[in-house]
């Protein structure tokens, strides 16, 4: 029997848990028999599923965390839809992400017109950056420079992190750690 059709097998008799162990074993020995072909690395199987089953369980508790906070937002708040702008303006927003063990940021810009055309999209990542505020600040200076770039006059600018947007709104000097940016 050729692996297809041992994993089709496996599909329909395991239920979604099971599943998903069988995945991430499967994964992680591909991972394991690469890194001995390529780096010279040995592990022992027992090692390699006692990890992956630990990975796989914190995944899932995580997951289980995601699904309930969700629940939780969404009954005590309402889902925003996204705005137009008035005629003869343009919508900026951006979102970011942030991974704090890598000190890496993404970020996302969206320019879009009066009639919701998505006038310019824009991605980015920046390395070295220690907080999520900062990757905020990044974000928003990025889309600020964007849209200078490209002469754009009447402009709304729309993020969520409102920490971000209290701070450079605000007439008053800052003097927390993050005040350098917003003074910019």
């Amino acid at each position: 029997m050729d692996f297809f059709h041992l994993w089709k097998l496996l599909v329909h008799k395991l239920n979604q848990e099971e599943l998903e162990k069988v995945a991430a074993i499967m994964r992680n020995i591909w991972l394991r028999r690469n890194k001995f072909v390529l780096e010279d690395k040995f592990s022992s199987p027992n090692r390699t599923i006692r990890a992956t089953l630990k990975i796989l369980e914190e995944f899932q508790r995580a997951q289980k965390d995601l699904i309930s906070n969700h629940s939780a937002i969404g009954t005590s708040r309402s889902v925003e839809k996204w705005k137009r702008p008035g005629e003869e303006m343009v919508k900026v927003n951006w979102d970011t992400s942030f991974d704090s063990s890598n000190l890496k940021m993404g970020a996302g810009i969206v320019l879009r017109d009066g009639e919701s055309e998505v006038l310019v999209a824009l991605c980015m990542s920046k390395m070295n950056v220690n907080h999520l505020i900062l990757a905020e600040f990044h974000a928003l200076w990025r889309a600020v420079e964007l849209c200078i770039e490209l002469n754009m006059k009447n402009i709304v600018f729309e993020g969520d992190a409102l920490v971000v947007i209290k701070a450079v709104n605000s007439k008053k000097e800052v003097w927390v750690w993050y005040g350098q940016p917003i003074e910019d």
